[in-house]
């Protein structure tokens, strides 16, 4: 008697990270999923830093919007690798304040930045890569 084994699929997946977004301002909440469609990544969103606790620890990438950094900062989130700090004002100095209080290892200034942030919202979506080995 054999067994039927599905291949591995991210879709059959349920419990795959995914990325996540903390803003509250809707013009910056339609770009980021209009990125997210053209990428192909299912987003979670949030607006409470407090709600996603545990999502901040597993998501696959996170996109911190600028109105909510100060937020986040205030919770101490543990920091986290994969962490984007998202603004829409290129003439807003205090992104960078904001972004070393959360942790962010970038920030994308958007619309400038939408390329550079749809092609990791791709890499996001296709979940964690295999360690491989290398034979010499």
């Amino acid at each position: 008697m054999s067994a039927y084994i599905p291949e591995f699929s991210p879709e059959l997946e349920p419990d795959a990270p995914r990325p996540l977004v903390l803003t509250n301002d809707p013009l910056l909440l339609d770009d980021l999923l209009r990125l997210a469609a053209v990428a192909g990544a299912e987003l979670e969103v949030a607006g409470d830093p407090w709600a996603v606790r545990r999502s901040w620890r597993n998501a696959s990438l996170v996109l911190v919007g600028s109105d909510c950094a100060s937020e986040v900062a205030r919770r101490e989130l543990p920091r986290r690798p994969a962490t984007i700090l998202v603004g829409r004002d290129p003439d807003d100095g205090s992104v960078w304040q904001l972004a070393l209080a959360v942790g962010a290892e970038q920030v994308a200034i958007l619309p400038d930045c939408e390329g550079w942030l749809g092609e990791r919202l791709a890499d996001a979506a296709e979940g964690p890569r295999a360690a491989g080995r290398t034979v010499c």
